[in-house]
């Protein structure tokens, strides 16, 4: 069963289930069988028509510039118990992956990315390292486009919109979902242009071998990233090590309650090891291997209120925030009450010893007051309010600093240069 959160009966509640698929293509078998709890989470008001979520893997046969080959397909079957009204958002969730790396943030040249056709040279000498030419040749290497660590580990399971089974009609019935507008931000699209490389002159990321299995050609040629809004998402790395990213979204049409399955194609690369410059081992794995560092994958299917998306990180700092001030409001309440400051405002002036002798005297001449000499037309304001200070430097002694801080409360608000 899955595991139910404890604001899910929220009157703003957000609708959400995210599937963890990580094992699917070493646990699941070619029937359904029912997936693990601990891979699955939702947040739903109403669990009356819930349905455990199944997986299933079987293989299907992809064809890439030419090449034909069989790859997994993970099917995941679940519930929706209640209708999601739009905008319904499709995300993919990683875990333990750390985009926010210096070294991994810094990885990309912007001018490639706008469409500039950059020399071997630029780009050798760029953030790009090591991914920055062709590493199977040291003979007249080609730049790799789009160079860099971010791109060469672009997220690329393939997902397919949700299908919903066993409808009215009898028919099963396609959730349209679009990932190739309105996922990105604005602002990012501005980024990116086409590239004015001719196709002879770049080679793709070593992670892409699968879609481009014979480089860039004139069938198969290199994206046009002004429009691929996938690689923008990508491309904007996340500041925490879990994070999910938008992949498809629906701001049409409600999600009705009933039975889903999603598909997923988890297509093969051969891991390269070795020197810089040659292949040698290769090794095969999946396209993109979380197991290797320890992560998961999941998709999530959510929606979002007023009061935006679910996202339990404003709240807990709103906590945290909050605590840290009660707890330093009790701090200073006591430090006050046990040994409170001097109160130097001018109403309270009368009330501090001597406080009226530097305004006695005749002010037009030079004139001593506690130990101060004042020269021939200084302010009473003034000789007021340096009185006493000279009295509770002579009796308090407080540090520089505090001094300081008395010096800038009695002014009230005027210039410095007025003492």
């Amino acid at each position: 069963m899955a595991s139910l959160d404890v604001n899910r009966v929220s009157a703003c509640q957000v609708q959400e289930i995210r599937l963890d698929y990580t094992t699917c293509y070493k646990d699941a078998t070619s029937e359904l069988t029912t997936m693990p709890s601990d891979n699955v989470h939702s947040a739903f008001k109403n669990y009356t028509t819930w349905l455990p979520p199944q997986w299933k893997v079987t293989n299907k046969s992809v064809t890439y510039d030419g090449v034909t080959k069989e790859y997994p397909l993970c099917t995941l079957e679940f519930s929706i118990p209640e209708d999601m009204g739009p905008p319904v958002l499709f995300y993919y969730h990683l875990t333990a992956f750390y985009q926010n790396h210096r070294r991994y943030v810094r990885s990309f040249l912007d001018k490639q990315l706008k469409g500039d056709a950059v020399d071997a040279s630029t780009i050798n000498g760029s953030d790009c390292d090591p991914l920055t030419h062709d590493l199977s040749t040291n003979i007249d290497p080609r730049p790799i486009y789009p160079c860099g660590l971010i791109a060469n580990s672009m997220f690329n399971d393939t997902f397919s919109s949700p299908v919903m089974l066993n409808t009215q009609s009898g028919d099963n019935k396609t959730y349209v979902m679009t990932n190739d507008s309105g996922i990105a931000w604005s602002s990012d699209k501005k980024l990116y242009g086409k590239t004015k490389y001719n196709i002879s002159q770049i080679v793709p990321p070593p992670n892409w071998r699968e879609r481009y299995p014979h480089g860039y050609t004139e069938t198969n040629g290199p994206p046009d990233l002004s429009s691929w809004e996938a690689f923008m998402v990508w491309m904007r790395t996340a500041g925490l090590p879990d994070f999910s990213k938008l992949y498809q979204r629906n701001d049409n049409e409600t999600m009705t309650a009933g039975r889903y399955h999603v598909e997923i194609l988890n297509s093969e690369w051969k891991r390269v090891t070795g020197s810089h410059w040659r292949l040698t081992t290769l090794t095969l794995s999946t396209d993109f291997p979380s197991d290797v560092y320890a992560g998961t994958k999941s998709i999530v299917i959510s929606t979002r209120t007023v009061m935006g998306g679910r996202n339990p990180f404003l709240g807990i700092a709103y906590i945290v925030v909050g605590g840290i001030c009660i707890v330093l409001g009790v701090i200073f309440t006591a430090s006050h009450l046990i040994k409170p400051r001097y109160d130097l405002s001018l109403a309270s002036l009368g009330s501090v010893p001597y406080a009226d002798l530097c305004s006695a005297g005749n002010l037009a001449t030079t004139h001593t007051c506690l130990g101060t000499t004042f020269p021939p037309g200084t302010n009473s304001l003034v000789a007021a309010r340096r009185s006493p200070l000279a009295v509770i430097w002579g009796e308090a002694r407080p540090s520089m600093l505090a001094a300081l801080l008395l010096i800038v409360s009695v002014t009230n608000q005027r210039s410095l240069y007025d003492l």
